[in-house]
């Protein structure tokens, strides 16, 4: 919160690029500055994801949670974006592009999906990332208390796997033959469910959740023992102190 100083909107430790927005997790957003905000772009914003059009029947990041653009944010949104084409703005992390063959990637990648013949049928913004575009376009500032750049973080300060709620999408084969590698999101994901289904009281959803789980990471070639061993020595490597009783959710 130190670095909600006057005429700053949003402050946090990752980054993303062109535009430095700052990326979620471990976001502190001043309310004081909405009102602001909304004066100054002539209309409401809340901090959510936004797209141009509803969801289609392939949609999956911007499921039930997307707010819909309205006039008054694309002219806020003139201000500080370049677009690339109609309701197309150039990639900017946080910006994810939906293909029409259904899959979601970011919009850094966009030129490699239509050099292989891909069409981008719309965009959403991530969570958050739309509110500071906003906020940009009234004149406030995003501060950033430190420069780790991107979102997939491991330091002393700071540990960020990311991606903890959908890496399952991951085809298992694909894992196991090396052509995606199984994600940190994974690692620890799996190893606080096991830790957490300990309790007698865990969820019913939960235990079968890891059951659905640990049988990806079997045809993964993966099991939770290496997990736990992978992910120690990542974290030592990145000079995180594993000896921390906080970690013995995950390590121990």
């Amino acid at each position: 919160m130190d670095g909600l100083e006057p005429g700053v909107a949003v402050s946090g430790p990752l980054s993303y690029g062109p535009i430095p927005l700052a990326a979620p997790p471990f976001l502190a957003l001043d309310p004081r500055v909405r009102p602001d905000i909304e004066r100054a772009i002539g209309g409401p914003v809340t901090p959510a994801a936004y797209a141009y059009v509803p969801p289609g029947p392939e949609k999956e990041i911007d499921g039930a949670t997307v707010r819909l653009i309205e006039p008054h944010h694309e002219r806020a949104l003139a201000r500080v974006m370049a677009l690339e084409g109609p309701r197309l703005p150039f990639p900017q992390g946080g910006v994810v592009d939906v293909l029409d063959d259904g899959r979601e990637v970011r919009s850094h990648e966009r030129h490699h999906h239509l050099h292989n013949g891909n069409e981008v049928i719309r965009v959403v913004f991530d969570g958050l990332m739309f509110y500071q575009l906003m906020a940009l376009a009234a004149g406030l500032r995003i501060a950033h208390f430190h420069q780790f750049p991107g979102t997939k973080v491991f330091a002393p300060q700071l540990v960020h796997a990311g991606g903890i709620s959908y890496w399952h999408r991951l085809r298992p084969s694909e894992i196991a033959a090396g052509i995606h590698e199984l994600p940190w999101s994974a690692h620890v994901d799996a190893l606080l469910l096991e830790d957490f289904n300990k309790r007698p009281d865990a969820p019913a959803g939960y235990r079968a959740r890891s059951t659905r789980l640990a049988a990806s990471l079997r045809q993964s070639a993966a099991d939770l023992a290496g997990l736990r061993e992978e992910l120690r020595a990542k974290l030592t490597s990145s000079g995180v102190d594993v000896t921390d009783p906080r970690w013995a959710a995950v390590l121990d």
